[in-house]
């Protein structure tokens, strides 16, 4: 696993969504190199995350005020497209409202922001998607200094193993030893969860501002794809099928990566990561 490339001694972050599938992972391995604050808004993951109610500007500023980041890291949109499109006002106020408050107090103290978004937002194909396209829009034409990520779909091993991501369900079937169907039909780009903590690093050492980094793999590949591969040499037995055909495969690059120099994975390089992680997992 390529090493996490360390920006400037005066830098120090704010995850904001430490809880969260992604949120844990980062602060797990950001913290290991910079002063590293986390913030929750149920049961904390871990003991030293601070709560925050990310729908409450008062808490927002308070927070960031507080501990005066240089880097405020914005993971905490609601990821579910279901409970989006079943409470659009809430999605509304979790996903935009909160994202432009942020970035108002990322303003008013100097702090670089960066938004982990997603190919998603370029979709618009139900309120999930469009709630993270109008968080790129705040994002942009608002922050003074910011970069937006664009993962596509993530797969890794995170410290919340309970969240419901396509990583930590391939995890419930292969620790109960249970077979399963998995999708053949949708082909996409997978986005290696490590690759986002690197590439995070990469940001703020070379101070990139005002700019969108897709975050993600070269190869078109499939559910089932990833279940075999990372999981079928460990046991897990995975059959194919073709269960959903509505979405578009996606077809972006890796030119942002090269043209910052930052860390590339290839798909087997990726599967070989993970696999060096589910070793380690207790």
């Amino acid at each position: 696993m390529a090493e996490i490339s360390l920006p400037g001694m005066n830098t120090s972050l704010l995850i904001i969504g430490a809880n969260g599938y992604v949120g844990a992972k980062l602060y797990v391995d950001l913290k290991e190199h910079y002063p590293t604050t986390g913030t929750y808004h149920h049961t904390p993951l871990f003991p030293e995350l601070i709560h925050l109610d990310i729908t409450n500007p008062k808490e927002i500023h308070d927070v960031c005020t507080k501990h005066m980041p240089t880097v405020i890291i914005h993971v905490a949109n609601h990821a579910n497209p279901r409970w989006c499109e079943a409470h659009p006002e809430e999605t509304k106020l979790v996903n935009e409202m909160a994202t432009a408050w942020l970035v108002e107090e990322a303003n008013n103290i100097h702090a670089k922001f960066i938004y982990i978004s997603g190919m998603v937002a370029r979709l618009n194909n139900n309120n999930y998607a469009l709630s993270k396209s109008a968080s790129n829009k705040i994002v942009a034409s608002t922050a003074d200094d910011y970069v937006i990520l664009e993962p596509h779909t993530v797969i890794g091993l995170s410290p919340n193993e309970t969240n419901d991501r396509m990583m930590n369900r391939f995890l419930k079937n292969f620790d109960a030893g249970v077979a399963a169907d998995y999708d053949t039909s949708w082909h996409f780009q997978p986005t290696y969860l490590h690759h986002i903590s690197q590439v995070i690093a990469e940001i703020v050492k070379q101070d990139i501002r005002n700019d969108s980094i897709p975050v993600l793999t070269s190869d078109l590949k499939t559910r089932y794809d990833l279940a075999h591969d990372i999981f079928g040499p460990l046991g897990l037995v995975t059959r194919p099928a073709a269960l959903e055909t509505d979405r578009p495969p996606t077809t972006e690059t890796t030119d942002k990566l090269k043209k910052y120099h930052m860390p590339i994975y290839t798909y087997a390089q990726m599967v070989n990561a993970i696999q060096s992680e589910l070793k380690t997992r207790t």
